[in-house]
């Protein structure tokens, strides 16, 4: 039963994986996935001898989707013509069908989540584009792990880099990047008619975090962020990020 339940981690994790790689547009690995499913699903078959689908069934890698596109086995479709993320959703698909196999065999409940993405397209820097685009991947899944110090932390950071140069650039006001706390940051945001009255609403719960950082500061406040604080912060990443969005479309029209 270890064995099963160790497998059926692996393929979770692989399809984590795959997930968030469909979500970046990543598929460099698309051959090493490919690879780790065919080994998963041999060793599977192994394990779960009982089973006609986990054992005769399971589908190798590449599949005859794939396989149109591949002249050495026989495909009649350019290899060129391949859409880039054809790999990772076949994947996807046929690993999907295996967790949901073998969840029913051993009894557990599904677990996997998907894994939301923003691309950050107004911010001008493209290498702090690309750190936000990350974070905000990383902040789902430290909350997904009850990770929730890391999510907060990694929530603040997102809220941060969206608004801090912008704000900085439009307000008359001086700004130390060190010393400003969160919720005066997005209250200046909210002055500039960056964000709406919804997402100050929000701000007024949000904890500034800046704080607790330190394991020191968290002993003597007696305080460490709790799962409401990162859903409330992961939910005030989206709420600002939308409203800059609207901003920057209703200022490239002008």
């Amino acid at each position: 039963m270890l064995q099963k339940k160790q497998l059926l981690q692996q393929s979770r994790k692989l399809l984590n994986q795959i997930q968030e790689d469909i979500v970046l547009k990543r598929f460099s690995s698309d051959d090493v996935n490919i690879k780790i499913y065919n080994d998963l699903i041999e060793a599977i078959s192994q394990v779960f001898l009982d089973d006609p689908v986990l054992n005769g069934q399971l589908v190798k890698m590449p599949d005859a989707v794939l396989q149109t596109y591949m002249p050495e086995h026989g495909g009649f479709l350019p290899f060129w013509a391949m859409p880039p993320q054809l790999p990772s959703e076949r994947l996807k698909a046929h690993l999907t069908r295996l967790i949901n196999r073998m969840e029913i065999l051993l009894g557990e409940e599904p677990t996997q989540e998907l894994i939301d993405v923003l691309d950050f397209f107004f911010i001008l820097d493209e290498e702090l584009r690309e750190v936000l685009r990350l974070d905000f991947v990383e902040a789902q899944k430290s909350l997904s792990a009850e990770a929730h110090k890391a999510c907060c932390l990694l929530c603040s950071g997102l809220i941060e880099g969206m608004l801090l140069d912008i704000v900085q650039k439009s307000s008359v006001e001086s700004i130390d990047r060190d010393k400003i706390s969160l919720t005066k940051l997005i209250e200046m945001a909210g002055r500039l008619s960056m964000v709406s009255k919804t997402v100050l609403k929000f701000a007024e719960g949000a904890r500034d975090i800046r704080d607790t950082v330190h394991p020191r500061a968290e002993v003597r406040q007696g305080h460490r962020s709790r799962q409401d604080e990162a859903d409330l912060l992961l939910q005030l990443v989206r709420l600002i990020y939308n409203d800059l969005v609207v901003n920057y479309v209703e200022r490239e029209k002008s």
